[in-house]
C-alpha cells in the first residue's frame, strides 16, 4: 500500500513587488514598450542596480551599474511575457512593467 494524498491547489496568483510605480515620465523612461527584447532606459536619476523579475516574482536578471543614466538592455533571450524592472537609485527604488513580444 502506498501513501498518497489529494490536494486542490489555488491557481490564482498575486505578484506584489514593493516599491513605487513611477507616474512621472521625467524620472525613468523605458522604451520601446512593448519590446522585441532590446530596451533603452533613460533616467534623470543615477541608476546603480537593475533587477528584473518574472510574473511570479523570481529575479531573473541582476546587474550593478555606476550611476548610469542611459542603459541599453538586451533581453532577446528571455521568453515573451510581462516582466517587472526594478531600478535602484540613491536611497530609493522604482519599478516599471514591461512586455516582451
Amino acid at each position: 500500500v502506498s501513501d498518497f494524498f489529494i490536494a486542490k491547489l489555488d491557481t490564482s496568483l498575486t505578484v506584489d513587488i514593493p516599491g513605487q510605480e513611477l507616474n512621472s515620465k521625467e524620472d525613468i523612461r523605458v522604451y520601446p514598450n512593448p519590446s522585441d527584447g532590446i530596451l533603452i532606459i533613460e533616467s534623470d536619476l543615477a541608476i546603480y542596480q537593475i533587477h528584473i523579475f518574472d510574473p511570479v516574482g523570481r529575479r531573473i536578471y541582476f546587474q550593478n551599474y555606476d550611476g548610469e543614466q542611459l542603459i541599453n538592455l538586451d533581453l532577446k533571450n528571455y521568453p515573451e511575457g510581462i516582466y517587472f524592472i526594478r531600478f535602484d537609485s540613491v536611497g530609493e527604488f522604482f519599478i516599471k512593467k514591461i512586455l516582451i513580444k
